[in-house]
């Protein structure tokens, strides 16, 4: 077994904190417990550039699928995409400025 190299921990660990903060904003998006989907564990894939890459996968729960993972995929009414820009884009979120249409005095 080889020796452990802290970048790829460190990397490691960021997949698994990233798939573990879509799993709650999907579970805040559909109305549902975060329990309702599995994170898997991340694994790497290769770009066509041939560049290293996190690859992220959840599923449900439940062994027969109860669907929450087909409505995060393509062209649903919330796909994974734009959780991800609502999570980096949330209103209020450290160092953003708050929009307002309200006037300040």
């Amino acid at each position: 077994m080889g020796r452990r190299e802290p970048s790829r921990t460190s990397v490691r660990a960021a997949a698994i904190s990233a798939t573990e903060i879509i799993v709650q904003r999907a579970a805040l998006d559909l109305d549902i417990a975060p329990e309702e989907f599995d994170a898997l564990a991340p694994n790497i894939m290769h770009s066509p550039s041939g560049e290293r890459l996190p690859y992220l996968e959840i599923s449900d729960a439940l062994p027969n699928g109860s669907g929450f993972c087909r409505h995060l995929v393509g062209d649903s009414t919330i796909p994974v995409s734009s959780l991800i820009g609502s999570i980096l884009d949330e209103e209020g979120a450290p160092g953003r400025e708050p929009t307002s249409s309200t006037p300040t005095t």
